[in-house]
């Protein structure tokens, strides 16, 4: 459910404020979830040092003032991005908790396997969103057949799957069965400042001098 917020999220916000607002997020909402319900805590230096990286990634991409985005499309992109960060940090504590559980049993599970079973439950999610809202899309018939032509898209949607889903959670949960989720998902926060690379390439934007990625095109 956090992915398709997130999702819904970048079309409003841009590639780059919505991974900010979801990463660092994340972190503050994990950390404090994980230490009222498995009791972890995190040492003196680890906050800091997650503040650190936070406030870095924060002034790396902070949005500018004036903003091309519409107010209507910002704050339902702010509402998307933050139901985002309370998806991933919540994920990332039931991902130790799990991994908790197996330890107890002598389980030790790799990361491609907890991939794996965690993808399992989210196409079954993605399943039942995209089949009631295609069950409204055509009630309403608000949708024409060849609006969106996704076929063209397949290529990126197959590499998407791959970057993110596949290889990128399986490291994200061998992290998670080695290290308390507050120092995996500050690691993890630093996923903006790629963002902002990847964004200078395809959606043509400029950085200024806080070099903010909003989504919106500089020429």
């Amino acid at each position: 459910m956090g992915d398709i917020a997130l999702f819904a999220a970048l079309p409003r916000l841009g590639a780059g404020l919505t991974v900010l607002i979801v990463q660092c997020l994340a972190v503050p909402i994990g950390a404090m979830t994980e230490w009222l319900w498995l009791g972890t805590r995190i040492t003196p230096t680890q906050m800091l040092s997650a503040s650190v990286i936070l406030a870095g990634v924060v002034l790396a991409i902070a949005p500018e003032r004036e903003s091309s985005i519409p107010k209507g499309h910002r704050s339902a992109g702010v509402v998307f991005a933050i139901i985002g960060a309370f998806g991933q940090a919540w994920g990332a504590v039931v991902s130790r908790q799990g991994f908790l559980l197996d330890h107890k049993i002598g389980l030790q599970l790799d990361g491609p396997s907890s991939a794996y079973q965690r993808l399992l439950g989210g196409i079954v999610c993605v399943a039942l969103v995209a089949g009631i809202t295609g069950v409204l899309s055509h009630w309403r018939q608000t949708q024409k057949p060849h609006d969106r032509p996704w076929q063209l898209a397949m290529p990126w949607i197959i590499g998407n799957a791959m970057a993110g889903p596949v290889f990128g959670v399986a490291l994200y949960q061998w992290g998670l069965r080695d290290s308390p989720s507050a120092i995996v998902l500050s690691i993890v926060s630093t996923t903006p400042l790629a963002v902002m690379m990847l964004s200078f390439i395809f959606e043509k934007t400029r950085p200024t001098d806080l070099t903010p990625i909003n989504g919106t095109v500089e020429k």
